[in-house]
């Protein structure tokens, strides 16, 4: 998962990622970010649900980055 919120957290730096099923490059804003890494969650539930409560840690603690990378490239 720690990899999963890196790429993510990646794309919202340089400010585009990929669109989901093709190659087309769309921007990467904040609620994007919050938005794909919400759904680790979802996916941990499906696949590996005795690591949630890490899981949650962890995207919690990136969307808190996240917000605070919003409020930065505001001002």
């Amino acid at each position: 998962v720690r990899f999963l919120v890196g790429y993510i957290l990646r794309d919202l730096k340089r400010g585009w990622t990929y669109e989901r099923g093709t190659c087309r490059r769309i921007k990467m804003t904040p609620e994007l970010a919050i938005k794909r890494l919400k759904y680790l969650i979802t996916l941990a539930r499906r696949h590996a649900p005795a690591h949630l409560p890490a899981i949650k840690r962890e995207v919690a603690r990136a969307i808190k980055y996240v917000q605070k990378f919003a409020k930065a490239v505001a001002v």
